[in-house]
């Protein structure tokens, strides 16, 4: 399944690489740009521009976008640069939080531990209380366990 998804993303990729690579048929194209026009071109001129005349319409966009680049980069050196700020900000933030999971992590383990040790501790009295406790016999002369009662119960609470 994975390689048939696979399979299919590259033919579909491939197949708009060599539809982005085919040039538009003359009727898509708007605009070309020559060096002379025909007579016939120069009646019909909508989507012919002359080399001289996008010379001089670059020349007046640059000129009126020149004045405006100068004070964007002046306001661009005064900005102060806050990226390390940021990055070492969240760097600490990321250590803070791996450090109190660990501190949490640690006092869960050593709650586990206490409450291990309690378990093992409480049975072993319960089962040194019923060793000790006199064997009760069956009416056939075998040994029963002894049953707890009530008062062994109550101090092991």
């Amino acid at each position: 399944m994975k390689k048939l998804l696979i399979v299919t993303i590259l033919i579909l990729t491939s197949q708009l690489w060599m539809t982005a690579q085919q040039s538009p048929p003359d009727s898509l194209r708007t605009l070309r740009i020559v060096d002379t026009l025909t007579q016939k071109e120069m009646s019909s001129r909508v989507p012919i521009l002359l080399q001289s005349e996008l010379d001089s319409l670059l020349a007046i966009k640059m000129s009126a976008i020149q004045p405006q680049l100068e004070p964007v980069e002046d306001e661009e050196a005064g900005m102060p640069d806050i990226w390390p700020w940021l990055s070492a900000a969240t760097l600490l933030a990321i250590l803070a939080l791996i450090y109190l999971l660990w501190n949490q992590q640690k006092r869960s383990t050593r709650s586990l531990e206490r409450l291990y040790k309690q378990i093992q501790h409480l049975e072993a009295q319960v089962s040194g209380a019923s060793s000790s406790a006199a064997p009760v016999k069956d009416a056939a002369g075998k040994k029963k366990a002894s049953p707890v009662s009530q008062k062994d119960l109550a101090a092991f609470a």
